[in-house]
């Protein structure tokens, strides 16, 4: 029987790095082998997106309308982290993660909690273009968003007309998000009103709770020649 490590790996490489190329590699092709069986799952228009990306998504969404809709530099809305917000010159829309955790593989709406993706998994190999004779290996893991945007203003009307404004422009823009990359996402809810004292400062608030199904990727390049020593190792 021959040995992987001590009959086909190079000598230069020390017995742990051996060892690691040995057990990386096994994984990626067994993992390789359950993602060709689904290969409905290997591509999305786009590049599958991040929680970061779905934020400047939105962000971009928000722009996207105003420049239609003419909005005057004065008029348009600030998107921010902050929450509150310590300034309230114009109407502002803030962002905040409420809930996180590994997608459900398993049937339902959301956060089904019986099966989950505790671990990134193979999505696709390809030949690496800016390496030749290397091989790019695309994991993914999915993870499930409770993502809360908040539209902040100085009055219950302009709040109110706002908070509708941007619940109409989420729905609008759902289909550019979406076949950016993101994999999922809809409204769950319109949450209770906020009223807030800031420096002596009247603000309310109209939040809003969106559930976000995203995926992170890792990119790895692997030799090559490595994944033929491999196969003829275990051959």
């Amino acid at each position: 029987m021959v040995d992987v490590r001590t009959d086909i790996l190079p000598e230069e490489l020390t017995e742990q790095d051996k060892w690691y190329v040995v057990q990386l590699l096994q994984d990626f092709e067994q993992q390789n082998e359950q993602f060709i069986g689904r290969g409905e799952r290997a591509k999305m228009p786009q590049p599958a997106k991040s929680l970061d990306d779905f934020i400047i998504l939105t962000k971009e969404s928000i722009e996207a309308k105003e420049h239609v809709d003419n909005t005057p530099e004065e008029n348009k809305v600030l998107f921010t982290a902050e929450y509150p917000p310590t300034e309230l010159d114009t109407v502002t829309v803030s962002y905040s993660l409420l809930r996180r955790e590994p997608a459900s593989t398993s049937g339902g709406r959301h956060f089904n909690q019986q099966r989950q993706e505790w671990k990134p998994h193979v999505r696709e190999i390809i030949d690496d273009p800016n390496n030749p004779g290397y091989k790019l290996i695309i994991l993914g893991q999915k993870f499930e968003n409770i993502v809360q945007f908040i539209i902040w203003a100085k009055t219950n009307k302009e709040a109110n007309k706002r908070a509708t404004w941007f619940e109409d422009l989420m729905r609008e823009y759902a289909w550019f998000i979406k076949y950016k990359g993101v994999n999922e996402f809809y409204m769950l809810e319109r949450g209770e009103d906020i009223i807030l004292d800031i420096d002596q400062q009247r603000v309310v608030g109209r939040p809003f709770h969106f559930y976000v199904r995203t995926e992170k990727l890792t990119y790895l390049s692997e030799p090559t020649i490595r994944r033929v020593m491999l196969e003829l190792g275990i051959k």
